[in-house]
């Protein structure tokens, strides 16, 4: 089959999982014998950015989504054109990129549009204009899309097409709570969880490593170096763990890259809490090297938000055979057993944190047959070549052509229509 993949932003730029998890997919399809082509924004290069390889076809086919580059001062952001057009981007139709989008469908003739994430893009623009043509359209929820279009209603007034637009689609959701959270404008076509998977055969993990009750513990955390991923919770976590054992042998490894402003606040955090020598920002690895370096460590640290939709870090650190000492909330901790007795129920109470961390501290040398029973649980729902992409192409396969009454012509004409009275009013 042939396949268009659209994410709004892809490799060799990335924010997190999402874009990588999508390069995998794309991979995973050529691997199976299909054409896929992949649609991509122009950013412009304040994004983090990944290796790029071969053996993808990937079009900067969209216009650069601005917002996520960091490059906006206060006074571009109030001005009234930049809403609208944030407005436009996030909760509407973005006229050339609509534009572009047919021209890419009409050239290609794909059997599948598979729509990872339009925000930015002009999402309502982007699935009708597929919805316009005879293709299976499925849209990959890893993130709270009818929120985001929600709050970007306020001069588009593009909810109601939106809610039309669903129940010709079939949509994926990573977890449980990202597909209630994509329930508040309308229902899909239909909609069903798949959890995103990870490659565990890819993924080095050692089955046994001798370790005696007092050596050092080594704990990791990898991906974002943000505030919702808890990285702040962690390092004050470590404070406390310091003073509630003083005789605990431990140390942190946080890998990943921030804001150059969250990371100096990071470092002041290690300063006031004195954990130089046990604390360390590792900074940015690329993902390949850092799956190889993780079977070294003997437990993770995953203290992600609740608004996580899923956080494919927990399932990689397993994959390794690490423990994760968790947060409940993110859409991951759903492929986790009932009574996993790792998870935290509040990141921001340090000393349930540090009870975590000190019975990993007491219990090293049987973190090894905990971490790979975890790994085994965790296969059976997030394997990616046994579980997941044989879950994906069920959906695809049972996913009818479109056969909308939309047309790009009459989109780009009502959308002009209703710009001009929102200008009147």
């Amino acid at each position: 089959m042939k396949f268009v993949l659209i994410s709004n932003i892809f490799p060799p730029h990335v924010r997190g999982g999402y874009e990588l998890g999508c390069e995998v997919i794309a991979r995973r399809l050529v691997a199976l014998g299909h054409q896929v082509t992949v649609l991509t924004s122009a950013a412009v290069g304040q994004l983090d950015r990944a290796v790029v390889r071969p053996g993808l076809e990937v079009r900067p086919a969209f216009e650069p989504i601005f917002e996520y580059e960091e490059l906006l001062d206060a006074r571009t952001a109030e001005n009234s054109l930049w809403r609208r057009r944030r407005q436009e981007a996030f909760g509407g139709v973005l006229v050339p990129n609509v534009l572009a989008l047919a021209a890419c469908l009409d050239e290609i003739r794909p059997d599948v549009v598979w729509c990872f994430n339009p925000l930015g893009l002009g999402p309502v623009g982007i699935l009708e204009t597929a919805l316009a043509r005879p293709v299976k359209c499925i849209v990959h929820l890893m993130d709270n899309i009818d929120g985001t279009i929600i709050e970007h209603q306020q001069s588009v007034a593009f909810e109601g097409r939106y809610r039309r637009l669903k129940s010709h689609i079939s949509a994926i959701s990573c977890s449980r709570k990202t597909l209630l959270a994509n329930e508040r404008l309308g229902q899909y076509r239909s909609h069903r969880v798949i959890h995103n998977g990870v490659s565990f055969d890819e993924i080095p993990c050692e089955s046994s490593r001798p370790r005696a009750t007092n050596d050092l513990c080594r704990f990791v955390y990898f991906g974002q170096v943000s505030a919702p991923k808890g990285v702040l919770q962690l390092i004050r976590a470590a404070a406390r763990l310091r003073i509630d054992d003083p005789a605990a042998r431990f140390s942190v490894d946080i890998i990943g890259r921030g804001d150059p402003m969250y990371e100096a606040e990071l470092e002041r955090e290690i300063s006031i809490h004195r954990l130089q020598g046990i604390l360390t920002l590792k900074g940015f690895v690329d993902h390949g090297s850092l799956l190889a370096q993780l079977a070294g460590y003997d437990a993770a640290v995953m203290l992600l938000s609740s608004d996580e939709p899923f956080g494919y870090a927990p399932i990689e650190a397993a994959g390794a055979g690490l423990p994760v000492v968790m947060t409940s909330s993110p859409g991951s901790a759903e492929c986790f057993p009932e009574t996993y007795p790792l998870f935290v129920s509040d990141r921001n109470r340090e000393s349930e944190v540090a009870a975590k961390m000190r019975w990993c501290c007491s219990n090293l040398p049987a973190l090894r047959e905990a971490g790979l029973s975890l790994r085994a649980h965790l296969r059976e729902c997030c394997d990616l070549d046994r579980v997941t992409m044989p879950s994906y192409l069920r959906v695809v396969r049972a996913c009818p052509s479109s056969t909308a009454k939309f047309n790009t012509q009459g989109l780009l004409s009502s959308y002009m229509t209703a710009r001009l009275y929102s200008q009147i009013a």
